[in-house]
C-alpha cells in the first residue's frame, strides 16, 4: 500500500511539474502573440501611411498632368472648314502654316483641323485678327 502511495506522490510532483512546465510555454506563447499583433499593428499602421503617401503622391500627379495638359492646349487652335470643299481647307491650312509658326497639324473631323502653335501670341495674334473680320 505504501508504493502505491509513493507511487502517486511521484506522480502528483510530476503532474504538478508538468503543470508548470506548461504555464511556463503557455505564457511564452502568450508573449509571442503580443509581439506579433504588435509587430502586425506596426504594419498595419505603416502600410497605412504608405497608402495615404501613394494617393497625395497620384493626386498631385494627376493635378501636375491636368496643368500641363492645360497649357499645351492653350496654343492649340481648331480650324473649320463648314461648306468649304477638301482643296479650298486644304489650301487655307497651307496658307495659314505659312503665315504663322505652327508646331503641328492634326485632321479631328471631315471639316476640322487641330493646329498646335508654336507659342501663345502666335494663338492670341489669330484670335484677335479673327475678332477683326467677324465684326
Amino acid at each position: 500500500m505504501e508504493k502505491v502511495l509513493e507511487k502517486l506522490e511521484e506522480m502528483k510532483v510530476k503532474i504538478k511539474e508538468e503543470i508548470k512546465e506548461m504555464g511556463k510555454e503557455n505564457q511564452q506563447v502568450k508573449r509571442e502573440i503580443g509581439r506579433l499583433r504588435e509587430e502586425f499593428k506596426n504594419g498595419e499602421k505603416k502600410w497605412e501611411k504608405e497608402k495615404n503617401n501613394m494617393f497625395e503622391r497620384v493626386a498631385r500627379l494627376e493635378i501636375k498632368m491636368e496643368n500641363e495638359e492645360r497649357r499645351r492646349r492653350k496654343n492649340n487652335i481648331v480650324i473649320t472648314g463648314e461648306g468649304k470643299s477638301k482643296q479650298v481647307i486644304k489650301e487655307d491650312i497651307e496658307n495659314f502654316i505659312k503665315e504663322h509658326k505652327v508646331k503641328d497639324c492634326y485632321n479631328i473631323k471631315k471639316d476640322q483641323v487641330l493646329v498646335e502653335m508654336e507659342e501663345w501670341s502666335g494663338k492670341e495674334k489669330v484670335v484677335k485678327q479673327k475678332g477683326k473680320t467677324e465684326r
